[in-house]
């Protein structure tokens, strides 16, 4: 599945008063709130966006203290380069908690202002080690993730951070795929839960939420389906990636740039 146009989930609540014919005053809060629930439970790659921070001048991303704070819209990380160098995960990392004097003289940012280094997402980087081969480094950058920081093995540097996102819009509504599937699913969950409401109320019939719960099961099949069938395009993608006769394992190391740019996948997620 291949995701051109996004739209606010606005258009999903007002189909949920035109299908259903409420005449109440919904919450708001509760709508955005099931909106998330169900893009949650959902959780396919098309409904997430690529984005990257971190650029040369961004004071987000220059830190002092080994970690900075992921983006509030962060879903899953793609890639991290820190002082233009690529960073790899570490499960055993520890360096965040020694202090300055341990680490004086080390990784500071006048170790990195040397000749200026472009990566290959256009972000411009002074790195100062020269043995540095594309990505490939013998003093590799290491990261963990954890309670909403990334934390490194340096104490400074300039972090560029790659990552899907679930995007917004102008109002803080989450944006979802123009897909007929994905908005009649949603639509349908919500619907369910405000039948399930005036179920336990005792002003809805028990056979209409069961209705209502059945339909919500029966679309949210149909998109989940629907996003996991692949296009012409990402079906060409894929056969290009399987015949190939020499493969590069370390893909990884250079953000996936030959695969993304030269075999037609570019929006694959």
């Amino acid at each position: 599945m291949f995701i051109n146009k996004y739209v606010s989930s606005e258009e999903i609540i007002n189909r949920v008063y035109g299908t259903a014919g409420y005449s109440i005053q919904i919450n708001y809060l509760d709508l955005i709130e099931w909106i998330y629930q169900v893009l949650s439970k959902m959780n396919a790659p098309v409904q997430y966006i690529p984005k990257i921070y971190g650029v040369q001048n961004d004071p987000t991303y220059e830190f002092d203290n080994y970690r900075i704070k992921l983006p509030c819209d962060f879903h899953r990380l793609r890639a991290i380069a820190v002082n233009g160098i690529h960073a790899t995960i570490d499960s055993n990392l520890f360096s965040h908690l020694l202090d300055a004097k341990c680490c004086s003289g080390t990784n500071t940012p006048s170790d990195f202002l040397s000749n200026g280094f472009t990566d290959n997402f256009g972000n411009v980087f002074s790195p100062s080690m020269s043995e540095k081969s594309g990505y490939i480094n013998t003093n590799s950058i290491k990261f963990n993730i954890n309670d909403n920081y990334v934390t490194f093995s340096i104490k400074e540097g300039k972090a560029c951070l790659a990552y899907y996102a679930l995007p917004i819009d102008s109002k803080g509504f989450p944006m979802i795929p123009d897909d007929e599937y994905y908005k009649e699913a949603i639509a349908r969950y919500i619907i369910k839960n405000l039948d399930y409401i005036g179920f336990r109320n005792g002003t809805v019939d028990p056979k209409i939420y069961q209705h209502s719960e059945e339909e919500y099961r029966w679309y949210m099949s149909q998109c989940i389906s629907n996003t996991k069938m692949p296009d012409i395009q990402q079906m060409e993608g894929i056969k290009n990636m399987i015949i190939r006769l020499k493969p590069n394992i370390n893909e990884y190391n250079n953000f996936f740039t030959e695969l993304l740019h030269n075999k037609g996948i570019r929006n694959i997620s």
